[in-house]
């Protein structure tokens, strides 16, 4: 989604959009918190007490923003595309 955000369609179709703005920030959340939750396994110690509560609250921090970021998708597309929504 990056390559697409910051070079490739995305950007040349939907900068102009306030929506597209604002995906930035739940987007590096996402990636954010699967890094942090990646560490533990790379480490081998995510089945302590500590990690697991850690795993559960980076996980739903990844499934908030990630639904953050379907609902700016689908407001983006509609701001890019005010005739096809006043056509329903």
């Amino acid at each position: 989604m990056g390559k697409w955000y910051y070079e490739g369609d995305g950007k040349e179709l939907f900068s102009h959009t306030p929506s597209y703005k604002k995906m930035e920030e739940p987007h590096a959340t996402v990636h954010e918190m699967a890094l942090k939750t990646v560490s533990c396994a790379t480490h081998q110690d995510c089945l302590i007490e500590k990690n697991q509560n850690m795993i559960v609250k980076n996980m739903s921090s990844m499934e908030q923003s990630s639904k953050e970021l379907f609902v700016l998708l689908d407001a983006m597309v509609e701001e890019a595309n005010p005739e096809i929504i006043r056509s329903k």
